[in-house]
């Protein structure tokens, strides 16, 4: 039946009733044709729709405003009217916009009303908002795919068990943990007793059913068994889930795979052990130098932290590895063995300079069969590292085991850190030995040029060379110092030290053995085995020298011997050693040239002195001589001439008395010769004096200096001021020259200075005579430090100088122009 939506349909019993109802329903009701012709819906779908009755009666259902976002939902709703309208009940979920743009999400059902024949009358639509259930089932299945997933992460899972039921649940990510694939996998308690482990399987259970009795959570840990057959180590916890009333109604609970933690935490915990101990070797390393302690504490802790049965450290010497240090659980005799360089894995290490890791089959093949055979251990597996210091592998740290998988990666690189470690000890240790060498050699060198520079003596010399080289060249067994003497040249034993030698056997011809060719070519030779070498002495070869280190001793390029130092063990001399015993050869050089200097200069000296005390002696004759012709000048000048002239003052004086007075002009000319003869008396008295001062000899110097300055001052009108003491009698040369030396000085004052004044001095202290001549005249450039200061003056004061060193004194000058003189003579004396 057709009904035109403008009309009302008939009248039903309590119609005011059902309207109420139809329209405060808060869900969407709506009634229409069979064909979809909306008959009337209630006022919840018109507000949501926006439209009144009226607007909405006489369209299609799927017409109406709200079909029409999304568009894909109106075709299906077509469809679900015609399959209504024919007897079906359809029922879905579908989205609807509403008036103010909002999409909602309807639980959406149509279903037919027959009339009384039972053919389709209505239709009748319902629809029920379900956005906000919606939301929350999204979110909840967001929530549990978050939660798959960080249990799936976490490799964890959980389970539930009821326990009225007798039933159990596991999360796809608890069969996960199991090893297990959700859908093949069997009832979860079988499967739970099946693969926990047989060691742990009643302690699960204890702790379950305590939990069970008391109604408390527990946790524990314990294995599980993959179906591969791996080990993996998990942790669970739960507890028990009651009722209102406490009775147990569930059990719930997690199980969480710990086996990469618990990997994590043992590598992480075996890190810490490996940093902790490696530190304390550092601490070791640096509180200590003594090596062999360092080796004890490094091996020691090294071996416990690898899990090693035997750790090995190999020093490089003289083309083999040898056994310095070992650290073992059993009693090997290993002792200090040593191999060749290129044998075994140490020898590979060594040679190649990198790190090997060998365990089986390998390690029987490369290993070392002389170790081996030496000391009855045969390992399966062994690490060996280089032991490398500054770019040089000073020797290789070996670890090994009888069990072929005793070692991983890991230790490998702690080993190479212990050989690090290692590696700085010997350095440090090195370098502080080779510190304290230098220190000791520099002490050694310095009190070496020290004593050498107090003493000239060949032969103290050379012994303390000698002595030096023997106590500063380690492992110096006999040192011997050759120079070449003779014709022809040989070189002779001039000192040596050490053990007890015939040295007389040790004379070589130039050229021969070591030591002849290190004097001939100039350069320093170090010979590791002299039983070798073919240029070796028959002296080297008979006492067994096997070590020879041979410097040369020259003195500016001319050769002057050798230095040798031996030794009876092969390589015991290093560069270290050639350097020093360098340096000594050049002092011993230095030494020997300075000693022939001086032994030349002290010859020179002698002769020089000879020939100064020759000239002494006869300048000294000289004046002597010159004195002695004096006194006997002035002599025969004043009792000689002098009576002469005497007498004829005297004849002239009777002559002229004689004379008549008319004879007036006579009379004046004897008067005149009689002057003349006065005159020429006191020219030669005052010559006379000059000759030989009478008051010297009579009255001492100091009185004769004192007349002497009074005469001159009197003859020159030059104020001359003389201080002196009073002396005892001094040799007459000491008092002839000092008497000389005032004449001299005073004469040089009146012809060259211009003075206004001279002052002589005379004073006699710490065993000198010093006689001062002092002006204040003109003065003149004097330098004492030239080369010859007697060429400075004129002959007056080359005179003063040649007396003064006459008698042993010294005379000095100081003198400036326009500032006087002051010339002083000091001659010792003893009184």
């Amino acid at each position: 039946m057709t009904v035109d939506g403008t009309q009302l349909r008939p009248a039903v019993s309590h119609e005011q009733r059902f309207h109420t109802v139809f329209d405060h329903s808060y869900q969407f009701i709506m009634l229409m044709e069979p064909d979809g012709v909306l008959i009337e819906a209630n006022q919840t779908a018109l507000e949501f729709a926006g439209v009144s009755r009226e607007e909405a009666a006489g369209q299609k259902l799927w017409d109406m405003s709200w079909w029409l976002m999304p568009t894909e939902t109106q075709e299906p709703l077509r469809a679900a009217v015609e399959r209504a309208a024919a007897g079906e009940l359809v029922r879905y979920e579908t989205e609807i916009q509403g008036a103010d743009g909002r999409i909602i999400a309807i639980d959406f059902t149509i279903k037919s009303i027959p009339d009384a024949a039972g053919n389709v009358d209505m239709l009748i639509a319902e629809g029920r908002d379900i956005t906000e259930r919606r939301n929350t089932l999204e979110h909840l299945r967001r929530a549990e795919h978050r939660l798959e997933e960080a249990q799936r992460m976490a490799h964890m899972g959980h389970w539930e068990y009821d326990v009225l039921r007798e039933e159990a649940f596991w999360s796809d990510t608890l069969y996960a943990v199991y090893g297990l694939e959700p859908d093949g996998a069997a009832d979860p308690n079988e499967v739970f007793i099946a693969r926990t482990h047989p060691d742990d399987l009643e302690r699960i259970r204890t702790d379950l059913l305590r939990a069970v009795e008391t109604l408390q959570p527990y946790e524990h840990h314990y294995r599980l068994l993959h179906p591969d057959g791996t080990i993996r180590l998990v942790y669970g916890a739960g507890g028990p889930i009651t009722s209102e009333s406490g009775q147990i109604v569930r059990m719930s609970g997690i199980i969480q795979d710990i086996t990469g933690r618990r990997e994590l935490e043992e590598s992480l915990a075996r890190s810490v052990a490996r940093l902790s101990t490696l530190n304390a070797m550092g601490q070791a390393v640096a509180s200590s130098l003594e090596l062999t302690w360092i080796y004890e504490q490094v091996l020691s802790a090294a071996r416990s932290l690898l899990q090693a049965e035997l750790l090995i450290l190999f020093l490089h010497h003289q083309n083999e590895l040898e056994i310095a240090a070992i650290d073992q659980t059993d009693g090997y005799d290993i002792g200090h063995l040593r191999i060749p360089d290129n044998v075994g894995v140490a020898g590979e290490v060594w040679t190649m300079g990198r790190a090997v890791w060998l365990s089986g089959e390998e390690c029987r093949n490369r290993r070392s069969a002389q170790l081996a055979r030496a000391t009855g251990y045969e390992p399966e597996s062994i690490i060996a590292v280089p032991i490398r210091w500054q770019d040089q592998v000073l020797g290789v740290l070996e670890a090994v085991h009888t069990r072929a998988d005793a070692f991983a990666l890991d230790d490998v690189q702690t080993l190479q850190a212990v050989a690090t470690w290692t590696a700085i000890a010997i350095g440090k240790v090195n370098q502080h030995s080779a510190l304290e060498r230098r220190l000791r050699e520099n002490e050694a060198v310095a009190a070496a040029s020290r004593t050498l520079s107090e003493t000239l003596e060949p032969e103290n010399i050379l012994e303390l060379i000698v002595r030096t080289a023997h106590q500063l060249v380690p492992r110096t067994e006999w040192t011997v110092i050759h120079l070449i003497r003779g014709r022809p040249e040989r070189l002779y034993p001039a000192a040596w030290a050490g053990i007890s030698r015939d040295v007389d056997a040790y004379i070589l011809e130039s050229g021969e053995g070591i030591a002849g060719q290190v004097f001939l070519s100039g350069l320093v030779t170090n010979v590791a085995d002299v039983q070798t070498d073919s240029h070796a002495s028959r002296f080297a070869h008979s006492v067994g020298v096997r070590s020879l280190l041979v410097a040369p001793i020259q003195s500016r390029n001319r050769p002057l011997g050798t230095i040798s130092v031996q030794c009876g063990e092969p390589g015991a001399f290093t560069r270290d050693d050639e350097r020093l015993l360098t340096i000594l050869a050049v002092q011993a050089g230095l030494a020997m040239e300075n000693a022939q200097l001086f032994d030349s200069q002290r010859r020179a000296r002698g002769v020089a002195e000879l020939q100064r005390e020759r000239l002494r002696e006869l300048t000294r004759q000289i004046v002597t001589a010159q004195e002695e012709e004096r006194l006997r000048i002035s002599r025969e000048l004043h009792d000689e001439a002098g009576q002469s002239l005497t007498s004829l003052k005297i004849s002239l004086d009777l002559i002229r008395a004689s004379l008549p007075a008319e004879q007036s002009d006579l009379r004046q000319r004897l008067a005149d010769v009689a002057g003349l003869a006065d005159s020429t008396m006191e020219t030669l008295r005052t010559l006379a004096h000059d000759l030989r001062p009478p008051g010297l000899d009579a009255f001492g110097l100091n009185v004769a200096l004192e007349g002497l300055c009074h005469d001159f001052s009197t003859r020159t009108n030059l104020p001359v001021d003389y201080r002196g003491v009073e002396l005892p009698d001094l040799p007459t040369t000491v008092s002839l020259s000092m008497y000389r030396f005032v004449q001299e000085a005073l004469t040089n004052v009146v012809k060259h200075a211009e003075a206004q004044h001279a002052s002589v001095v005379l004073k006699h202290a710490d065993g000198h005579l010093s006689l001062s001549v002092v002006d204040d005249g003109h003065g003149f450039v004097f330098e004492p430090d030239a080369p010859s200061v007697r060429r400075q003056g004129g002959i007056g004061l080359i005179s003063m100088f040649e007396r003064a060193e006459l008698l042993g004194g010294t005379l000095t000058v100081e003198t400036e122009p326009e500032r006087g003189t002051r010339l002083t003579a000091r001659i010792p004396v003893d009184l």
